[in-house]
């Protein structure tokens, strides 16, 4: 049993609330992420760790090798994902 509670008077001014909310919110669109099925989820998983480092580094094997169809799935991941994160009420 704790003695004690810790103050929080002041985590709105020094950033504690805002990481708690960050948290919380990468944890959710992480989960939602996982949820979805390949290659929906490869395709965004891919393009985020690309647009992580702002130039094409990474492929997936598991994706089509026409440029137009990987182009394709990520629209629908796209587009998947933001479905999920308005139910999850994030958008």
């Amino acid at each position: 049993m704790e003695q004690y509670r810790a103050s929080r008077q002041y985590d709105d001014e020094n950033g504690a609330l805002d990481a708690q909310l960050h948290s919380q919110t990468m944890r959710t669109v992480g989960f939602e992420v996982w949820q979805m099925v390949s290659p929906w989820r490869d395709a965004i998983l891919i393009n985020a760790r690309n647009l992580a480092l702002g130039m094409t580094v990474f492929r997936s094997p598991r994706l089509p090798d026409c440029e137009m169809r990987r182009a394709e799935i990520l629209v629908e991941a796209r587009d998947k994902l933001a479905l999920r994160l308005e139910k999850a009420g994030l958008l």
